[in-house]
């Protein structure tokens, strides 16, 4: 976890730990036992952190969505990894125009079909693997698209409070800030 906070921008006011505290940590810390069933946050780093460990040898970016969209495989399911993901969404394609990257989906089935965490959570875990992960291209801004009668139509994404964007608007990791602590402004006690 060192390693990991070693390697940010700038320091975090404040972390969220899955599990109990770690003292070498030094940093003000928030200890969590089996926190991804208790904070998003900690679910979708704990998916993100799993799906960096086990991308295929090739680490495509078409490779590295398809993971993200699978969910948990049956050993991380016993390690109680979650996803909001169900089956029914496969990655068809990807298109890198400058900093945007198009994401084109043969559906939208394997996401939760309501306006709820999970929805947003789905979409901001590809949204934020593709933004942050994914090595090797600078993209900033992810825009979805689904085929639907063999052309691609633009998805209205949802982000973490839950409004859509603009027609078929591109969007960025940030909209997801209720999902990451780096972006969220701490409480005034």
């Amino acid at each position: 976890m060192n390693e990991a906070l070693a390697v940010l921008g700038q320091a975090p006011g404040h972390v969220l730990v899955d599990g109990r505290p770690v003292a070498s940590l030094g940093q003000a810390q928030t200890a969590l036992v089996k926190g991804d069933s208790l904070s998003y946050s900690i679910a979708a780093a704990s998916i993100l952190a799993k799906v960096t460990r086990d991308i295929d040898p090739d680490g495509t970016v078409n490779t590295i969505l398809e993971q993200v969209l699978a969910g948990p495989n049956l050993e991380e399911q016993e390690e109680e990894y979650i996803s909001p993901f169900i089956e029914g969404s496969a990655i068809i394609g990807t298109a890198l125009n400058g900093t945007l990257l198009e994401i084109y989906l043969d559906s939208l089935d394997g996401f939760p079909q309501d306006d709820s965490t999970s929805n947003r959570l789905a979409y901001a875990m590809l949204v934020c693997t593709a933004t942050e992960l994914i090595v090797g291209a600078e993209i900033q801004l992810v825009k979805i698209l689904v085929e639907r009668d063999g052309d691609l139509i633009p998805v209205n994404i949802p982000v973490s409070d839950g409004e859509l964007t603009e027609e078929g608007a591109p969007v960025y990791c940030a909209n997801y800030a209720t999902f990451d602590p780096k972006y969220q402004v701490p409480a005034e006690g």
